[in-house]
């Protein structure tokens, strides 16, 4: 049982970052893109 356990544990812990790193890279490519549109504006 405690097994089972640690190993739900890992894949949540690994879920959460992977869906951390998801939302950091859509933020960082939004504010690049809107960096580049406010540059072409210019």
């Amino acid at each position: 049982m405690n097994g089972g356990n640690e190993e739900e544990t890992n894949v949540d812990y690994t879920s959460e970052m992977i869906n951390t790193g998801i939302s950091l890279g859509i933020l960082t490519l939004s504010l690049l893109f809107v960096a580049l549109f406010r540059r072409k504006r210019l």
